[in-house]
């Protein structure tokens, strides 16, 4: 892909903005709605088909049942028939990473984080909890801290949805030191986000 492609007969690539284990995320112009989104492509990357389908067919789902200010919103999701790629739309935010904020700013007491980030963050996570989605990869990389409203929870591709009956996160992903190091067995999975 190169930028100034255009993915899905909708999307133009404008700037590369992260790069993944399973998918690119590029800043994007949305022909249709005449707005900025971010696109994730899922790339091949040596992952076989299935990983990449169920990657982004999780995503999408746990996505489309939350409705939350501090969860990032679902545009589109589909296939571009023409480069082949799986692609997740989602709103962009404008911000900093949380890991990018706490190296700027240093460490914040408790009682300040719980105010300014804990709080929200809290939130999100018991609205996602009551759509029965976990999302297992709370980060430092998929908080966002925006530059002019709530943080945003980002990166729902380990989602754990109740209607999926394994336990495991796909492939068995995780990002240390954030997840648990014992296998998810399936007993305790919505009581497991970091």
């Amino acid at each position: 892909m190169a930028l100034g492609d255009i993915i899905a007969d909708r999307y133009r690539l404008l700037t590369e903005a992260g790069k993944g284990g399973t998918a690119t995320v590029f800043r994007a112009f949305d022909l249709e709605s005449n707005s900025i989104v971010a696109l994730k492509l899922f790339d091949d990357q040596g992952q076989a088909e299935q990983i990449q389908t169920e990657l982004c067919n999780r995503e999408a789902r746990a996505l489309e049942k939350l409705n939350h200010d501090c969860i990032v919103k679902l545009i589109d999701v589909g296939r571009c028939t023409r480069c082949g790629f799986r692609y997740i739309a989602v709103e962009w935010v404008d911000g900093v990473t949380l890991k990018e904020y706490l190296n700027k700013v240093g460490p914040l007491s408790w009682s300040k984080f719980f105010s300014q980030i804990g709080s929200d963050l809290l939130d999100a996570l018991c609205h996602a909890f009551e759509q029965d989605v976990s999302h297992r990869d709370v980060s430092l990389q998929n908080v966002l801290i925006t530059n002019n409203g709530p943080i945003k929870i980002i990166d729902f591709g380990q989602a754990k949805l109740s209607n999926i009956g394994i336990g495991m996160t796909v492939a068995g992903w995780k990002t240390p030191p954030y997840s648990p190091p014992e296998e998810d067995t399936g007993r305790h999975t919505f009581t497991r986000d970091s």
